[in-house]
């Protein structure tokens, strides 16, 4: 029994691993969105 909540619990940790990986690419994603798009509107200033 006890090995058996112990596996879940490591399932349960990699699960939130993956999620808080995926949530580091997506924050990556947006930085680069939010520096092309800074970039675009810098040019529409000119």
């Amino acid at each position: 029994e006890s090995s058996a909540t112990s596996q879940e619990v490591a399932s349960l940790s990699t699960e939130q691993l993956n999620i808080s990986g995926g949530l580091v690419k997506l924050s990556d994603k947006l930085e680069e969105l939010s520096n092309s798009l800074k970039e675009s509107l810098s040019k529409f200033q000119i």
